[in-house]
């Protein structure tokens, strides 16, 4: 009997030691959208010239950067700028009294305007996840009129569309 009950007792531990438990499943997930944004840009300078317009002044220093979603299409643009005027690009004087023509390209040819978002002349590409940079070419045309000395600038707005 004495055995009996160390069974019991050894069987009764047992019993008392198991826990219980349950299960169930738990879902993790996540919408990756599109998205694009303008990483950087780097200024034209055309550096000095002389005002007589006699030789094509050309710059390929400026450049515009986009990181996109991986897959994600999109396109760049560039605004005609603040002193545009009938769609010619101009760099103005700090009065704003005299003009310098001037143009962006796609290409090192000077082949391809480069314009805005919807105007069939924009840059395109598709992202990578990183840092795509595209190089705007510039080009100060000859046969201008003379222009008096001073600094000319414009500010062209750049967008990318996605």
């Amino acid at each position: 009997m004495k055995l009996c009950k160390r069974i019991a007792c050894l069987l009764s531990f047992t019993l008392s030691a198991v826990a219980a438990q349950d299960t169930d499943n738990l879902t993790s997930s996540v919408v990756v959208t599109q998205g694009c944004y303008i990483s950087s840009v780097q200024n034209i300078d055309f550096g000095s010239i002389d005002g007589n317009f006699t030789a094509n002044k050309d710059a390929s220093n400026g450049s515009v950067s986009v990181t996109c979603t991986l897959g994600t299409p999109y396109s760049i643009g560039l605004g005609g700028g603040l002193n545009a005027n009938a769609g010619q690009r101009r760099l103005a004087d700090a009065t704003r009294a005299a003009f310098i023509n001037y143009n962006m390209y796609l290409d090192s040819g000077f082949s391809n305007p480069w314009g805005d978002i919807g105007s069939g002349t924009e840059n395109t590409g598709t992202g990578n996840a990183s840092s795509q940079s595209y190089t705007v070419f510039a080009r100060i045309p000859s046969g201008q009129s003379a222009v008096p000395a001073g600094s000319y600038s414009d500010t062209v707005v750049a967008t990318v569309n996605f």
